[in-house]
């Protein structure tokens, strides 16, 4: 069975911080809508950005992404790791708002 990609609303504190994350690696920090790095080094040139975040956080937060349907990652091949990706239509909306 395909799983159905729907945009739920932010509801819970952890959900808001993770699409105000997500929203300030795009207009803020630089990063496109492809984040070719893994949590740990994503955590770490943020702190390099003077951003102070754990990659633990980063881990909670884009899996609160994953779960509204914010975000999704694809398993490349294992020297590349995993590709993460932001929902272009959603972050769109949200950053037009």
């Amino acid at each position: 069975m395909a799983k159905e990609n729907r945009l739920t609303k932010p509801s819970t504190i952890q959900e808001k911080r993770a699409v105000q994350f997500a929203v300030d690696l795009l207009t803020k920090h630089g990063y496109g809508y492809t984040i070719p790095v893994g949590f740990v080094e994503l955590s770490n040139e943020l702190n390099e950005k003077g951003v102070k975040i754990s990659f633990m956080t980063v881990i909670t937060y884009w899996k609160a992404l994953e779960r509204m349907g914010y975000a999704t990652r694809e398993m490349g091949a294992r020297i590349n790791g995993v590709t993460h990706k932001l929902n272009r239509y959603a972050f769109q909306k949200l950053i037009q708002q």
